[in-house]
């Protein structure tokens, strides 16, 4: 799937923003994703995405107001956060199953399932 042309299609008649589609993941990126948090594989969607771009960021004009989609590095920075942060293991499930990519801007994420 083109990634790029795929999201330009949507109907966001509503939103004035526009976005600015990152350079593609390198392999060593895509490889230090996967290692870090013991992956033997992504769903085909994503690595799809990052093989196309690592990362979309949403912008006003040309301000940057948000990310549609994380790059691999805060991919990994957040998921290594929310796996590791003390107050969250007691209050929480567990989030080792999970890969969070992106986030609402009111503090819902989005990620995928990734169990092997």
């Amino acid at each position: 799937m083109e990634w790029e042309e795929y999201i330009k299609k949507l109907d966001l008649a509503d939103i004035t923003s526009s976005f600015n589609f990152k350079l593609p993941a390198s392999d060593s990126l895509l490889n230090d994703l996967h290692v870090q948090f013991g992956l033997q594989e992504l769903p085909n969607e994503l690595e799809e995405l990052y093989r196309q771009t690592n990362g979309i960021d949403e912008l006003l004009g040309v301000r940057k107001i948000g990310e549609l989609i994380w790059s691999i590095n805060r991919v990994i920075e957040t998921n290594k956060e929310y796996r590791n942060h003390p107050d969250f293991k007691e209050l929480y499930m567990s989030f080792d199953q999970l890969l969070f990519i992106s986030d609402a801007g009111n503090g819902d994420l989005f990620a995928f399932i990734t169990l092997n």
